[in-house]
């Protein structure tokens, strides 16, 4: 009967732990807010926008100039 009640107590300070453990992380972390959308979103958002834009930059000894080159992936 003792056992039973430590077992429920322990339960509650799990199920607390692991609910505020969330709502800090969601609140501390952009990189955390992002992935958990992609999880319940099961991945459609970031396909969605899923656009980027690349910079390069070639530095070319023998010329002594440089040249940059920009890309974008849609």
């Amino acid at each position: 009967m003792i056992m039973s009640h430590f077992g429920n107590i322990f339960s509650l300070i799990f199920s607390a732990n692991t609910l505020t453990h969330c709502i800090l992380c969601t609140l501390m972390s952009s990189q955390y807010r992002a992935s958990a959308k992609s999880v319940i979103s099961c991945g459609y958002l970031s396909q969605k926008s899923k656009s980027s834009i690349v910079s390069v930059t070639q530095h070319c000894e023998s010329c002594k100039k440089m040249s940059t080159i920009a890309m974008s992936k849609i």
